[in-house]
């Protein structure tokens, strides 16, 4: 390791020029066996990175149409979904209308229902009030009878008996 210190400033030139020698003898070896690797092959890496960048293109644009087709189907599929809701939302409006419709006549018919009742309960008690007088009179015109029968009777007993005293006498 010593001897490294000891090398001149000359010495350190020639190794430097050396080593400069070396790397481009590499360079060139790689460019000249890269060329003839061509001219042998006739292939570029550049070629090769096209013909990908062409394949990779290709996927690209088979994709592309994949989801073009994709969309229109999805696009159709919504404008067919659309004009289902629009049906639906038509039909739910005419049903509304109806449920409506319906709410008023049922309304109509309660409220007609509650003055039948009330005009019934009215009857009823009148025809009670009405059967309780017509019970009141027969029992009363019972009463009037059994006095007139009693009436009645009595004449006829005093008729009798003014007959059987004419004869008599």
């Amino acid at each position: 390791m010593d001897w490294i210190l000891q090398l001149t400033k000359h010495d350190w030139t020639a190794l430097g020029v050396a080593a400069a020698a070396f790397v481009l003898g590499f360079v060139f070896a790689r460019f000249v066996h890269g060329s003839r690797r061509i001219a042998v092959t006739g292939e570029d890496r550049r070629d090769r990175r096209i013909r990908e960048l062409e394949v990779d293109l290709r996927l690209t644009e088979r994709k592309l149409e994949d989801a073009e087709h994709k969309l229109e189907s999805t696009a159709e599929e919504f404008d067919q979904s659309m004009a289902t809701v629009v049906d639906l939302n038509a039909l739910l409006e005419e049903r509304d209308s109806q449920v409506q419709e319906l709410r008023s006549e049922v309304k109509g018919a309660v409220r007609k229902t509650r003055e039948l009742r009330r005009e019934l309960t009215e009857r009823a008690e009148e025809t009670m009030r009405e059967h309780v007088r017509a019970k009141e009179a027969r029992d009363e015109l019972d009463v009037m009878r059994a006095g007139s029968d009693a009436l009645v009777t009595e004449f006829e007993r005093v008729q009798q008996e003014t007959e059987s005293e004419n004869s008599d006498s």
